[in-house]
């Protein structure tokens, strides 16, 4: 599968695009090669492996099963590969790299390649590289799309779409003890994740420990009343009196944080979710005592997985500031910073009335020059909604990080007509998380 980047060419700016994409192409190039697995005698080809090597390294570059019809992988250009094959009737093969790509093919017994030139413009290790060349340039427009391949848990890959939405100076990860400014491409995908997914589950984790430790609050449920324990350390931990104790480092007394979720993207299921390459069940931890997992731990696995490596080597994590509510977390102050490489937008990044000045930028060239929305509101604008990637007929309710201020567990999303809304952070949601380039 090719990327695909679809730039508006506006008056002298196509001039520009085309010499950029020229540029970033240059030595950059990739094959794709197309397998197609046969048997050397006609007999049956066994369920198991193909293994191709770097020869040079030894490095192992993909293990393929077995699957019956022909498959396409991206390897760079200049190297040689070996292929070797585990299954019955599959003998060893070495093929090299032949001086011309464009149009050649080699057979061998059992397989056969085809060398496809990929554009490697289109790519966002070369668009990152033109973006690092170029600092305060924006060597593409605004609407530019680029489409890279995502591959689901089931084995199925998608065309992800990647919007350009805005340009800024951010501070990196790497750079944030200096507080060193970097020039960078913020990027939203157009379509929704395949994955439905809670902000944070219910904060219901039951206590076990006989006497009340420090720093810790307890909740007292019996049917569907709570109670806030004020329990010192030390102080036996009333569990006959109650159906359920539940502990937590969060002082609630609205409960609910206990009964809804927590709203603070810091310590959300969501951004562990989209920062992880982890693989089913291994993408959460608890971020504080009484963090308890989300419902769909176990069906999906990190959202960086589905990526190609070659693909994320160009995301940067970088500074986001968020908002933080007025309940449960007024003590810490009003924004917080996270480092993130893939992020919810904020509703001030979805052209949306902001609660709070300083959560996230504003993208109006996106929204408002690109897309044409009139102005910022919270009102149901059809130019905002969001289509499934597995489904881009289907409008979807999409998750943001900043949190309804006035709670502790409601958590602003946008939904499906494209007007803006808040819900309970336990509500599952799809979402169109953003990046960044450079």
């Amino acid at each position: 599968m090719s990327n695909i980047v679809k730039p508006v060419l506006l008056d002298e700016t196509g001039a520009r695009m085309a010499t950029a994409l020229e540029r970033i192409a240059d030595g950059l190039g990739r094959v794709t090669l197309t397998i197609t697995m046969v048997s050397t005698n006609g007999a049956a080809v066994h369920d198991e492996n193909l293994v191709v090597t770097d020869i040079a390294t030894g490095s192992v570059m993909y293990t393929i099963p077995y699957v019956g019809t022909p498959i396409q992988i991206e390897l760079p250009q200049g190297k040689s590969y070996s292929i070797t094959g585990t299954q019955v009737n599959l003998a060893t093969t070495k093929f090299y790299n032949p001086a011309v790509i464009n149009g050649i093919a080699q057979s061998d017994s059992n397989i056969t390649v085809t060398y496809d030139v990929l554009d490697e413009a289109n790519s966002l290790v070369a668009i990152q590289t033109a973006i690092q060349a170029h600092p305060g340039v924006e060597i593409l427009p605004i609407g530019t799309e680029v489409t890279v391949p995502w591959t689901a848990e089931n084995g199925i890959e998608y065309d992800n779409v990647l919007v350009l939405v805005h340009y800024g100076y951010f501070v990196k990860e790497s750079d944030k003890d200096t507080g060193k400014l970097t020039w960078m491409a913020i990027f939203m995908n157009k379509f929704a994740t395949v994955a439905s997914l809670q902000f944070d589950h219910p904060e219901q984790e039951e206590a076990t420990e006989t006497q009340a430790a420090s720093g810790l609050y307890y909740y007292g449920v019996t049917g569907n009343t709570w109670t806030l324990l004020e329990l010192a350390q030390g102080d036996p931990v009333p569990y006959g009196d109650y159906d359920h104790v539940y502990h937590n480092e969060i002082r609630d007394t609205t409960f609910n944080a206990m009964k809804n979720g927590y709203n603070r993207w810091s310590h959300s299921a969501y951004r562990q979710y989209l920062n992880s390459d982890a693989g089913l069940g291994e993408w959460w931890t608890p971020q504080h005592v009484g963090d308890t997992a989300p419902t769909e731990l176990n069906s999906y696995r990190g959202y960086m997985a589905g990526f190609r490596a070659l693909d994320l080597q160009a995301v940067q994590s970088i500074q986001i500031v968020t908002a933080l509510n007025t309940v449960t977390d007024a003590a810490l102050g009003t924004l917080e910073t996270t480092y993130d490489k893939f992020w919810l937008p904020s509703i001030k990044e979805m052209y949306g009335v902001e609660q709070l000045a300083g959560e996230g930028d504003a993208w109006p060239e996106y929204w408002h020059d690109e897309v044409g929305m009139a102005a910022a509101t919270n009102d149901t604008d059809a130019l905002r909604k969001i289509f499934a990637l597995n489904a881009q007929s289907s409008a979807q309710s999409c998750r943001l990080r900043s949190c309804y201020r006035g709670s502790s567990s409601s958590v602003w999303y946008v939904y499906a007509s494209g007007s803006l809304s808040y819900s309970y952070a336990s509500n599952s949601y799809r979402s169109a998380p953003a990046c960044a380039i450079g």
